[in-house]
């Protein structure tokens, strides 16, 4: 008989928007485009996701509404949760490619960020990409070059 350990169950503490969010025990973020039929649909389609996932293979279930204002929730969420070492994307439907969030989350990890203005004029990281994203100036530059350097990102388009 070979004795196997126990699974690590992780806890995923969200710092922003918490009752927006699926939580499980495991490292993977699974993050989902937009939504457009209001908050019982995005309810519904998040907890379609969480129904074919086992707790241990998540962390977090949510959706990037905008990549203005979203992704910076989103980056210190994860940065507040190091145990997070995958991120999933979903960008599945035309209402995600036409808001580019989706996109523009992947190229903070793939292009990353420079020192700039937000399109209200306050000074932030923008993120290369055709999309405009935003994070704000607080968060040190090296924070976010170590989480742009310890994610495995991947996509489903």
């Amino acid at each position: 008989m070979i004795a196997t350990g126990k699974a690590t169950k992780y806890h995923y503490n969200a710092l922003h928007k918490p009752n927006q969010l699926i939580y499980g025990q495991g490292q993977t973020a699974v993050i989902t485009g937009w939504t457009v039929k209001g908050a019982i649909r995005v309810a519904s389609s998040l907890r379609l996701i969480a129904k074919h996932l086992h707790p241990q293979e998540y962390a977090v279930i949510g959706q990037l509404y905008s990549a203005t204002r979203g992704i910076n929730l989103l980056i210190r969420n994860l940065l507040f949760n190091p145990h997070v070492r995958y991120l999933v994307v979903l960008n599945a439907t035309k209402e995600d490619k036409n808001a580019g969030a989706g996109i523009c989350l992947l190229d903070f990890f793939r292009n990353g960020f420079e020192e700039g203005l937000s399109d209200t004029g306050r000074r932030c990281w923008v993120i290369r990409s055709p999309y405009s994203g935003y994070i704000d100036i607080e968060v040190e530059a090296s924070a976010l070059q170590k989480l742009k350097n310890n994610q495995n990102v991947g996509n489903s388009f």
